[in-house]
């Protein structure tokens, strides 16, 4: 009897996984991908015979599960890191946490924790807005502190973005409170969902209940960084059997005989059973001729990414910092260099530092950033990421679509376009509205089980974030 065939349509981790899941359930198995390589965001740019990863990424041990998965994917090929992250607000460095610090007086920490438990009086949500849900989740203190923080990362306002995207943020949880009463706090479950603690000194804290096998929380690529993840992965998929696509579009997809026929770009016919579509929402909207929208309410934020060479010994001890102050052009900044392997050994002899800039694509920020390349060094000093000197190099890239948001309108057009989907046989996209890793995990292993797609609903028995937030 021949194998199912199947087409994964884009090669970002979504389409990754769906392949090697797909593979690995005896299915023959063909990624198309517009990309010179499969990886997406994950992947690196070469520069100065290093690999400069987009923007910050670093692995999370959240759960075997997950941590298995990547495992299997990247071939075993990471280090356990120990890393250093902090949190700007107010002209103040906070070790040891990556949301915003509200730690100001007591009376403020005192106003929050009254807001908060004031919040559980209201067991209707009917929030559709971040705005919204901020709002009702901790109350009108913490609102106010959120709000310029959540326009200065999106470069929108929270009443226009929807309140699903509340678990993809920063703002899941609230850190206004000491570690030691914060920890009592959180042994109540409604209160652990939205009060931060710190988990610097005992980074497997909130994990344990998830992770048995892996006693590190944090890993990263042994070599060439994400650049050496995608290898690998590549290289993996290849040695499962699966054809990769590369530098390829999907022209038309028609049905014919109860198989579909993929027409590429190359001029290469496909013949499959069936297609798991990881790629753009669009051009998903103009292959099944339907014109929900979708893509009007997934926003990609435009950045400014800039990079420098410079000394290991002239870098503090952080490996990223996340900027909440609206003064502050960077948002995040962050130096795999700084990733420290957990048996001490150097991880690298070079060191670069990659700053995150959202930007609106009309600024001169944007269209000229090299103009801007000194204040951003400043910026770094200031934030103490840098400790002495200049840069050795740097460059700077303009990405019009870095990561994205859903508008406020999102959930009504998913919905209607979910149900397009499901009436196509063997047809199936990747959720959105599934962020984590975790979640993009089991819907594919409820859809190669069972053959459903989850769509709308969230994953079964997922908690949120997982804390993972501190």
């Amino acid at each position: 009897m021949s194998r199912m065939q199947w087409v994964v349509v884009g090669g970002g981790f979504r389409g990754m996984s769906a392949a090697y899941l797909f593979s690995k359930s005896g299915k023959s198995v063909t990624v198309v991908d517009k990309g010179t390589s499969i990886g997406g965001v994950l992947s690196s740019i070469p520069w100065n015979g290093l690999f400069l990863d987009k923007g910050c990424h670093l692995f999370d041990n959240d759960s075997d599960e997950m941590t298995d998965h990547l495992f299997e994917l990247g071939g075993n090929e990471f280090d356990p890191v120990n890393v250093v992250y902090g949190s700007w607000y107010r002209g103040r460095l906070s070790k040891g946490i990556a949301i915003p610090d509200l730690r100001f007086n007591e009376d403020t920490s005192g106003t929050i924790l009254i807001d908060i438990l004031r919040s559980f009086e209201s067991l209707c949500d009917d929030s559709n807005s971040l705005e919204d849900k901020v709002l009702e989740r901790y109350g009108r203190t913490v609102a106010d502190y959120f709000y310029p923080m959540i326009r200065k990362i999106y470069l929108e306002e929270a009443s226009n973005i929807s309140s699903a995207m509340l678990e993809a943020t920063l703002f899941n949880r609230v850190y206004f409170l000491d570690d030691s009463s914060a920890k009592i706090l959180k042994e109540s479950k409604l209160l652990d969902e939205k009060i931060a603690a710190s988990s610097f000194d005992d980074p497997l804290r909130y994990y344990r209940e998830y992770c048995n096998r892996y006693q590190f929380r944090s890993f990263y690529p042994r070599k060439n960084n994400m650049r050496g993840f995608c290898d690998s992965v590549e290289n993996t998929l290849r040695a499962n059997g699966v054809n990769i696509q590369s530098n390829m579009l999907v022209n038309r997809i028609e049905r014919k005989n109860s198989r579909y026929r993929v027409f590429l770009s190359s001029g290469t016919e496909l013949v499959c059973d069936g297609i798991y579509w990881a790629g753009s929402y669009d051009e998903l909207e103009n292959h099944l001729g339907v014109d929900v929208g979708i893509s009007q309410s997934i926003t990609g934020v435009p950045m400014v990414l800039y990079y420098f060479l410079v000394a290991p010994e002239q870098l503090s001890r952080y490996s990223y910092i996340h900027n909440f102050d609206s003064d502050f052009k960077i948002f995040r900044v962050s130096s795999p260099s700084n990733y420290k392997p957990t048996n001490g050994e150097k991880f690298c002899d070079r060191a670069y530092v990659c700053c995150e800039v959202p930007i609106n694509s009309k600024s001169t920020l944007f269209t000229n950033p090299e103009a801007s390349t000194d204040d951003i060094w400043t910026e770094l000093k200031k934030m103490g990421f840098i400790r002495y000197g200049s840069y050795l190099d740097k460059v700077a890239f303009s990405v019009p679509k870095s990561y994205s948001y859903l508008r406020r309108d999102f959930s009504p057009k998913w919905q209607e376009l979910s149900g397009v989907i499901s009436k196509k046989t063997n047809f199936y996209a990747a959720n959105p509205i599934h962020f984590t890793k975790l979640q993009i995990l089991r819907d594919l292993k409820l859809l190669i089980s069972d053959g459903r797609s989850l769509n709308y609903e969230r994953s079964p028995n997922h908690r949120p974030n997982l804390g993972k937030e501190v």
